[in-house]
């Protein structure tokens, strides 16, 4: 495989075909949908819905996979409100 010139990242290979564990996640993702919208549907879109479902998990185990570090971290600033309008007692107004 060659590496990605954008990023330096390896692509995206092809999902391959699901496991049973897979294919049990996807179908108890399925019925739990389907009883929810309870309405009739076509052969077609049960597919795209599964589709979807397995589409979901694959963008979830390569976030998982997806090493972070410190300096990956979303950086939080916490600035508390006082009630009166001005954050942090710095006299600045808050927005």
């Amino acid at each position: 495989m060659t590496v990605s010139s954008d990023d330096g990242r390896m692509p995206a290979e092809p999902s391959p075909a699901p496991d049973s564990v897979t294919r049990a996640v996807i179908e108890a993702r399925f019925v739990t949908i389907a009883g929810r919208f309870r309405d009739a549907w076509t052969a077609a879109q049960q597919d795209l819905v599964r589709t979807r479902i397995k589409q979901l998990l694959d963008v979830s185990d390569e976030l998982h996979r997806t090493p972070m570090a410190n300096h990956d971290e979303p950086e939080i600033v916490f600035v508390p409100y006082d009630g009166g309008g001005v954050a942090n007692g710095t006299g600045a107004p808050s927005c």
